[in-house]
């Protein structure tokens, strides 16, 4: 397991660009026709839930 030290606003400034870029994934994954695309980008999605996870931050799946 890796660990990083962040300052406040790292963290918060990392949670964010997480978030943001789940969201822009859920837009994505909704436009992909290939299915082996939306597989890998939901696989993306999780592991993004997970680091805002251990971060303290749960993403709300209804603001995707």
């Amino acid at each position: 397991m890796l660990h990083v030290d962040l300052t406040a606003e790292e963290k918060d400034v990392l949670l964010e660009v997480i978030e943001d870029y789940t969201s822009e994934l859920g837009l994505e994954i909704a436009d992909t026709d290939r299915k082996s695309m939306r597989d890998r980008l939901k696989a993306q999605r999780e592991v993004l839930r997970k680091i805002a996870d251990s971060l303290g931050h749960s993403i709300d799946d209804n603001k995707l």
